[in-house]
């Protein structure tokens, strides 16, 4: 057994108290590494804790990083805070996903789960506010630019805030609008404090959108997926409806694909995979690796897999007329424009994309292999 598959083996959020059948030797070092990238060391941390084979200095490697993952969820989680309560303030409606909200739901703790930064979203027209208000908060821009619908800040404590006006991809087809979002919201404690997070049907579709648009690169989206799954306090019935509505159907069926096939947990029987014979074939190419890196997919492997992910034509239509058009941070970066000019963005994009691809290498990019 690789250390992959073990790896898979040791934070299946199934039965712990199944045995295991050990490998002859373990390369602790390159166990915890892999750990470590994909964002799973907390419950591999946990499940060795009960396993008295494991060497001291690995437990207490492990103990080290697992206290400093914790900081770093307290701080990140104090920072949710009191953004969270800032725009309750101002009476901008925030839904905080992902981070320690995402943690205590699916993992039933803060730290149980790697982050590095708190995502919420706000309604569109809310957008330039909470961008102000986040500025006068202390928070310095960084990285990603306005113009794009999305923000990331940063203040002098480290606290990362990624501020989005829409809680699905850039590019993707179909959207979910935040009063919608909001008016199916669920209170969660985070951390000792009630935070609004997203109805468990939202969420599910938000987690298999935003894992097949980056190519499942990370088993900690899997996890995520495979946890809810054994939680089972979804309605799952309602999952598909939703998906279904916005095209997403594939990508919810493919999520559940993955998390059988990488820990072994059941589909609910409401999500039936086999109906759709390209969802095998999709998660067979994306686990193809032996043991993945945790490397970032190029944007050619995200638009392929995404593309493959849409089953409806009109969907692909869109898809491809957004991806052509609408800029991205290296379009905006690359020829500045002033505020009244940006609507030109979208003649730069497709400018730039045959400028970089040539028309044969955009087409591919757009239609798959």
């Amino acid at each position: 057994m690789s250390e992959w598959a073990l790896l898979c083996r040791l934070t299946t959020p199934t039965d712990p108290q199944e045995a295991i059948e050990w490998p002859e030797t373990v390369d602790w070092d390159r166990l915890i590494s892999l750990a470590d990238a994909h964002g799973v060391l907390h419950h591999l941390g946990e499940r060795l804790s009960t396993v008295g084979r494991v060497p001291d200095e690995v437990q207490d490697q492990l103990t080290a990083r697992r206290r400093e993952r914790v900081a770093r969820s307290l701080t990140l989680t104090n920072g949710l805070h009191s953004v969270h309560e800032q725009f309750g303030d101002a009476s901008i409606p925030a839904l905080p996903y992902k981070g320690p909200v995402l943690s205590t739901v699916a993992h039933g703790e803060i730290a149980a789960r790697q982050y590095v930064d708190v995502d919420i979203v706000v309604a569109p027209e809310a957008f330039d506010r909470a961008w102000e208000l986040l500025r006068a908060s202390g928070y310095e821009q960084v990285e990603r630019l306005r113009a794009l619908g999305e923000a990331a800040f940063r203040n002098e404590n480290g606290v990362v805030v990624d501020l989005h006006r829409s809680i699905l991809p850039r590019y993707f087809p179909a959207t979910l609008p935040v009063e919608s979002l909001w008016s199916r919201r669920r209170d969660v404690d985070v951390g000792g404090r009630a935070l609004p997070a997203l109805d468990p049907a939202d969420r599910f579709v938000v987690l298999a959108v935003h894992g097949t648009k980056h190519c499942w690169y990370k088993l900690a989206w899997t996890h995520d997926v495979a946890t809810l799954l054994v939680r089972d306090e979804t309605d799952w019935t309602e999952v598909v409806t939703r998906a279904r509505s916005l095209g997403a159907l594939r990508h919810v069926r493919l999520a559940c694909w993955l998390a059988n096939h990488q820990f072994g947990v059941p589909t609910p029987d409401a999500i039936d995979v086999t109906a759709d014979p390209d969802v095998a074939a999709l998660g067979a190419e994306l686990t193809e690796q032996p043991e993945p890196s945790a490397t970032p997919p190029t944007d050619r492997a995200q638009f392929r897999c995404q593309w493959r992910a849409l089953a409806r034509p009109r969907d692909r239509v869109q898809y491809a007329a957004r991806l052509a058009t609408i800029p991205s941070e290296h379009d905006i970066e690359s020829v500045p424009l002033p505020a009244f000019a940006t609507p030109l963005y979208r003649v730069v994009r497709p400018v730039r994309l045959l400028g970089r691809y040539g028309r044969a290498t955009v087409s591919r990019l757009l239609t798959g292999p």
